[in-house]
């Protein structure tokens, strides 16, 4: 019996297949099946991002910051006032330097300040600008450590000026209003923290509002 020979279709389609090449910019199937699932993917990240972005929006807009004018009842305030040091300063002027252990906490009774440091190049950088009611210090006092930003007057500003020791002493000389100064600072920390986890979804560039 003879063999079968190829025909000549078939060796065309041979020919046809062994040179064809798929023209560049033209996608198969399976990629533009692939290329759907990762842009499906894609816009499913983007839609959670801005879901939590606007969550923590909303929820930093119900957020106020703290302020130690609005929290501290009159007896505490007058009690504080009568203790410590009520001082004017100038804009510019330093009321707390990095590095250094100031020796009192700060609670701005009127004006503005700039909490600032550097960088690990040694560059200047403006972490938060508070106003009144703001307080400063209390993580020295609270852990007898050194600051880790300096704080600058940006304007005329009056400020009260709580010494460590004064501090210290107040739980045997007024335990009740040693009780409600620490409650303060203690819901001021709380405040804190509770601002940086709002932050966390802002993102690079994304601005914390100081507390």
């Amino acid at each position: 019996m003879s063999r079968c020979s190829s025909s000549p279709t078939n060796s065309v389609y041979r020919r046809a297949a062994k040179n064809s090449t798929i023209p560049s910019g033209v996608k198969t199937a399976s990629t533009q099946q692939r290329d759907k699932a990762t842009e499906s993917e894609d816009r499913g990240q983007r839609t959670t991002h801005c879901l939590k972005l606007q969550k923590s929006r909303l929820v930093a807009n119900s957020v106020k910051p703290f302020n130690f004018l609005d929290e501290a009842d009159a007896e505490l305030l007058a009690c504080l006032k009568a203790e410590g040091r009520t001082m004017s300063h100038g804009p510019g002027e330093i009321l707390i330097e990095e590095g250094d252990i100031s020796g009192h906490v700060v609670i701005l009774l009127d004006g503005e300040v700039s909490i600032n440091t550097t960088d690990h190049q040694g560059n200047p950088q403006c972490l938060a600008t508070l106003s009144d009611g703001a307080m400063v210090g209390e993580m020295s006092w609270l852990e007898k450590r050194p600051a880790v930003a300096d704080v600058v007057t940006t304007t005329a500003s009056t400020v009260l000026k709580l010494d460590f020791a004064v501090l210290d002493k107040l739980r045997q000389r007024q335990p009740t209003m040693a009780a409600a100064w620490q409650r303060l600072v203690a819901k001021k920390l709380a405040s804190q923290i509770q601002n940086a986890w709002i932050h966390r979804y802002e993102g690079p560039g994304g601005a914390a509002r100081p507390s």
